[in-house]
């Protein structure tokens, strides 16, 4: 039984570094929550689950990794300035 406890924390370890290397946040950002989860593989677990992931949250196009291509062109506005003084047309 202790043999399963101890091979699941192993499996979830994993999970978690894997998770980690492939996340948005900055490399120093993965360098600590991985030795988190090294050095203490039955805390640092869920602490990652459940603040680290947080961190790496952002919407996509704020991480940078989504190009959404160009903006669409503006509607012509029907109302046109005029300097004071200048007629309307027609």
């Amino acid at each position: 039984m202790l043999a399963l406890l101890g091979f699941a924390i192993v499996v979830l370890d994993i999970m978690a570094l894997v998770t980690i290397v492939r996340s948005a946040m900055s490399v120093g950002g993965k360098v600590l929550w991985g030795l988190l989860v090294v050095v203490l593989p039955v805390g640092g677990t869920p602490l990652y689950c459940a603040f680290g992931q947080q961190t790496s949250r952002r919407p996509a196009a704020a991480a940078g990794r989504w190009d959404n291509g160009p903006t669409p062109p503006q509607a012509p506005s029907v109302a046109r300035w005029r300097p004071q003084g200048e007629a309307a047309p027609g």
